[in-house]
């Protein structure tokens, strides 16, 4: 009879085309002790399948599961992965980045029981100059007011029995998933924990990364579309930024070959956002450049 590991956190990583770089991956795997791996192969390139095959640090990891699949977007196999978490806590990460285990675990060992999600700091590594930048609030107020500038859900912890019973899932997106999926848990007002510590350590910058992807970034749409419907009974300031994060993004990262498409499809918006929460709201998304640079 096969012995139940009992795993207080589930990492969940979907893996996409890497071109064999899985140097952040064996960093933490290595380290990571009592903790479940759910590594999401998704539509991944040979050479990123051979190397995590090959690799000591995942195949000598009792905890590692890799599953293949092809859904083609991190929303998809981050709802793939979460079906397979075991932990009492999960964290969803990015392949080519970071978590910070021990501090992650230290703050799970620390949470009270009526709270739901644990929340940390992070920091950006910029692979070009090899810099680090440090993100960190010093409150949760201060953390949640800055989350549309740098939402960061992967500095987010969520208790599984939390994630389980809401039935919330990440839209099937590769650009701004995380953020529809934070708006819709928010709706159900969790019990957050912050931690004064780096939880992840992003790296910006590596030639992989969805963002540089003019397919991808036209999924900006999508999740606009979604977050619209998401605010149009809460028209927080903090929502409002949310929206106002995702238009400017889809408009600084227009490519030219979608250029009057997206700009067609911005006006539709701003249309609807006069129509459905009025002119004092669409100013507040026009002045987001001006109040994001503060």
């Amino acid at each position: 009879m096969t012995r139940e590991v009992s795993y207080k956190l589930s990492i969940v990583v979907p893996v996409g085309k890497l071109n064999g770089d899985i140097a952040a991956l064996e960093s933490w795997i290595s380290i990571a002790k009592n903790v479940q791996i759910i590594l999401v192969l998704d539509h991944s390139d040979n050479e990123t399948r051979d190397a995590i095959q090959s690799s000591s640090p995942i195949s000598h990891h009792s905890g590692v599961q890799i599953f293949q699949v092809d859904f083609r977007n991190p929303g998809d196999s981050r709802n793939f992965g979460l079906k397979r978490a075991s932990g009492s806590w999960v964290l969803f990460a990015d392949s080519d980045d970071v978590p910070k285990i021990l501090n992650i675990e230290n703050a799970i060992d620390s949470v009270q029981e009526n709270e739901d999600v644990i929340v940390g700091n992070f920091e950006v590594f910029e692979v070009r100059t090899g810099k680090i930048k440090n993100y960190e609030a010093e409150s949760l107020n201060d953390l949640i007011k800055s989350l549309p500038k740098n939402l960061g859900l992967w500095r987010f912890v969520f208790r599984n029995e939390f994630l389980r019973n809401s039935g919330i899932q990440f839209p099937p997106l590769s650009m701004a998933e995380d953020q529809v999926f934070f708006l819709e848990m928010k709706r159900l007002e969790p019990q957050f924990r912050f931690v004064n510590l780096i939880f992840y350590t992003y790296y910006l910058g590596n030639s992989y990364q969805l963002t540089n992807n003019p397919e991808k970034i036209q999924d900006l749409k999508k999740a606009i579309t979604l977050t619209l419907g998401s605010i149009a009974g809460e028209q927080t300031f903090l929502n409002l930024d949310f929206l106002s994060a995702q238009i400017f993004s889809l408009i600084s990262n227009c490519s030219r070959r979608y250029i009057f498409s997206n700009m067609l499809f911005i006006v539709r918006i701003f249309g609807k956002v006069f129509t459905q929460l009025g002119i004092r709201k669409l100013l507040t998304i026009f002045t987001y450049p001006a109040r994001r640079t503060r």
